[in-house]
């Protein structure tokens, strides 16, 4: 339910995943992206690496 494609290689990634790269790709730190979507920094700081 919560998998989308990401267009590249068919792995899937989850929309919160999604949404955390895009808020840094516009320039939102990890610290904010975290406490906007309520998961754990190093969770976000994994997803963007």
């Amino acid at each position: 339910m919560f998998l989308v494609r990401n267009g590249v290689d068919e792995a899937p990634k989850c929309k919160m995943q999604k949404e955390a790269l895009r808020m840094r790709d516009i320039g939102w730190s990890p610290a904010i992206i975290s406490a906007v979507l309520g998961i754990d920094v190093k969770v976000i700081l994994l997803w963007i690496s």
